[in-house]
């Protein structure tokens, strides 16, 4: 491989694998600040194109082509590869250029490379030093999103947890219930815990609430925040007393639980190592508890004495 570092225009640039790519506005800032204030820091990596001359195929390096854009540069630093198309988009997704990729971008590109080339899933494989199975997960996950949605991924609308974890198998579940929440997502944010609570709430639920809820999700997200406060409110009512008791009762949950799965877990077959750690750690928990039941009977001790020392004569006037 013999790679130099080359200054190109804009215009010389082809970005024909700008869809493999997910524009994250937020990195594309970040990028945008360094490089007005340090100049562009990394070159991006392209190769010759064959079929124009004086041009170039972009592989890797969009955002901050796309930064370089928009702090109004003419000019982009380039580090120039001898390899072909295919062996750049392969060095790519191997991490030669350490590009974190997600699991999309990494899905799209193999999809390219392998529409391009016809190679079998074992060839890829083998040619990025990944197993069979990685190659499958990737190309599937891309092949049978909707479009809508790995639009939205793409274009930075939607994060791609939300794409594989809540969208996509609310897709296959009910095609227009995922069609409904992606429009409401696309102008309005919602955490992945707010998310993860909607579709465990919609699993349970009946076909006529489901469909309320992603016909409205904002009143879904309303009674969240609404449900939370009340549970603040309760808190804050109890104090740290009740919350005492909660985190107690759960301990004793825990325990509860650890001891149905015992029978498990205390195989003889297990190993020396395995069997030592659950000692070491049951060892730790009785140490925390006796600490915790000392406290407690210091703390009695410590009133009954207070109780005693208010109950006791005074030291006033001497009676006659």
């Amino acid at each position: 491989m013999n790679d130099k570092v080359i200054t190109i225009e804009h215009h010389q640039i082809d970005m024909r694998y700008l869809h493999t790519r997910i524009i994250d506005e937020k990195l594309v800032e970040q990028l945008r600040k360094s490089i007005k204030t340090c100049t562009q820091l990394r070159p991006v990596y392209v190769i010759k194109d064959k079929n124009k001359s004086n041009h170039f195929i972009l592989i890797d390096g969009y955002l901050r082509v796309l930064a370089c854009k928009e702090c109004g540069l003419d000019t982009v630093n380039a580090l120039i590869n001898e390899d072909n198309e295919e062996q750049a988009l392969l060095s790519a997704l191997k991490g030669d250029q350490n590009r974190p990729f997600h699991t999309i971008e990494q899905g799209l590109l193999l999809d390219e490379i392998a529409n391009s080339s016809g190679r079998s899933m074992n060839e890829l494989a083998h040619l990025i030093g990944k197993s069979k199975s990685w190659v499958q997960r990737r190309l599937m996950l891309v092949r049978k999103m909707p479009k809508n949605i790995l639009s939205a991924v793409l274009a930075g609308t939607i994060s791609p947890w939300t794409a594989v974890r809540i969208l996509g198998p609310l897709a296959r579940a009910n095609k227009q219930h995922s069609k409904w929440l992606l429009e409401y997502l696309s102008k309005n944010q919602a955490s992945t815990r707010e998310l993860t609570r909607f579709f465990e709430h919609y699993k349970k639920n009946n076909k006529i609430i489901r469909k309320n809820m992603c016909r409205n999700p904002e009143l879904f997200f309303n009674s969240l925040l609404q449900l939370d406060s009340d549970k603040k409110i309760r808190k804050l009512i109890r104090g740290p007393e009740g919350q005492f008791l909660d985190d107690l009762l759960y301990v004793v949950k825990t325990v509860e639980r650890l001891l149905s799965r015992s029978q498990e877990v205390f195989d003889p077959l297990h190993s020396d190592d395995y069997k030592e750690c659950i000692r070491m750690k049951i060892n730790q928990i009785m140490i925390l508890f006796k600490n915790l039941k000392e406290r407690m009977e210091n703390d009695q001790r410590r009133t009954q004495t207070n109780h005693n020392n208010a109950s006791s004569p005074g030291d006033g006037n001497p009676s006659n």
